[in-house]
């Protein structure tokens, strides 16, 4: 069974349903939110989700009064928010809601009735914004970018900061990389070129395939690859072989990289929220800066794991060299074995003591004894007193 993911910091999630829907709803949702690890509230929670209809009266004056700055965990969103996350298997982003505060977004008319407008609200409502605001209201206008209206509504707002116009594929991108960004606006070249500007503008749909690109072949933004040479050349040989590419073929690999440095903190926004989104891996088979050499190609040795030590092998590890060395029975001056001690206070080793010397009328050293035991020296000629000497006489060793 899937892990609950109405659940946040290892607590339940907290829930308030507006009070006038209706009540097999209610019973719905409030089965689905116990089910998937949530709880359900009396109370407007101060940490939490309000589920509201937003074709209700109600839905505006909840959110007129409980839409506070300092509450910024507390979100509102349509009751189909419930459903959508259990088809999403997660929570839905708020990327449209911020400090606590929902984005009032306006859908144009030219966005004509039917299932588009339909689905635009309520992604919209179910990710945290508000899709109901009048033109005049929203700090969002969404239009249809083929519409005859669209220009229209870029010249007029083109220079208030506080109002922007987007286009429909705009909301579904913002809720894939998980944050809310207003794209740049591109002017239609009218023939004549400014100076410092590129030969062909870039559009945002370009912006979203150069991020996809190297979110696939370098996820992480530590690598200097990025702002390399080769992964832009090699985006030129692929407009060349494979058709998918043919988004860049109106640019140079110069111009997509110069691209990506000059809008590089953007840039590495969108590609960290696709990385994240696809759950893509570092050291993927493809990725540049991830190649696999064969074994024993390898300049480096590969490390061997130790093996399990028990308490003997530990100890035996950790005692200092002058107790390992004196592991083996130590002679003692009368030849007798003498087992050590391990447990003793261990001090350096006096190397003199093995190999001691003779002094004055003092008895041989012991290892003089133990050679002299082991290697007997030749008997003496009684008559002279010196070594005996031998003789070969035809084969026979003789002594004289």
């Amino acid at each position: 069974m899937a892990a609950p993911f109405f659940v946040a910091e290892g607590k339940p999630i907290k829930f308030f349903i507006q009070q006038d829907i209706p009540e097999h709803i209610k019973t719905h949702l409030v089965q689905k939110v116990k089910d998937n690890g949530g709880v359900v509230e009396q109370k407007v929670p101060l940490r939490g989700y309000l589920l509201l209809d937003f074709d209700s009266p109600e839905s505006q004056r909840l959110r007129a009064v409980w839409a506070k700055s300092h509450r910024p965990e507390r979100y509102f969103v349509d009751y189909t928010f419930v459903d959508a996350c259990i088809s999403r298997r997660g929570l839905l982003p708020m990327v449209f809601q911020q400090n606590g505060v929902p984005h009032d977004i306006h859908l144009h008319a030219c966005i004509e009735e039917g299932n588009e407008r339909v689905a635009l609200r309520a992604q919209i409502s179910q990710c945290g914004g508000n899709p109901d605001a009048e033109e005049d209201q929203a700090s969002v206008i969404i239009a249809e970018e083929t519409s005859p209206q669209w220009t229209a509504l870029q010249k007029t707002y083109s220079n208030n900061a506080d109002k922007h116009v987007e286009p429909t594929e705009w909301v579904k991108w913002c809720i894939t990389n998980t944050f809310m960004e207003h794209w740049e606006v591109v002017k239609r070249d009218l023939g004549g070129r400014k100076a410092g500007a590129s030969r062909n503008e870039y559009t945002a749909a370009e912006d979203k395939h150069l991020a996809n690109y190297i979110a696939h072949l370098i996820p992480t933004s530590d690598s200097s690859g990025r702002t390399g040479n080769k992964i832009y050349k090699d985006l030129e040989t692929l407009v060349q072989k494979n058709p998918d590419y043919m988004w860049a073929s109106r640019h140079s690999w110069q111009s997509w990289r110069n691209r990506y440095k000059q809008n590089q903190q953007r840039f590495n926004r969108m590609i960290e929220a696709i990385v994240e989104q696809l759950g893509i891996k570092p050291g993927g088979d493809g990725q540049y800066g991830s190649i696999r050499q064969p074994p024993g190609n390898n300049k480096r040795p590969a490390k061997i794991a130790p093996a399990t030590l028990n308490e003997e092998d530990i100890s035996e590890q950790i005692q200092p060299k002058a107790t390992r060395r004196h592991e083996r029975p130590l002679p003692s001056p009368d030849g007798i074995q003498i087992e050590s001690n391990s447990n003793q206070n261990v001090v350096e080793e006096d190397v003199s003591t093995e190999w001691a010397t003779r002094e004055g009328n003092a008895p041989a050293p012991q290892w003089v004894k133990d050679i002299a035991r082991k290697r007997p020296l030749p008997r003496s000629d009684e008559s002279t007193g010196h070594p005996s000497k031998k003789r070969n006489l035809g084969g026979n060793q003789v002594l004289e």
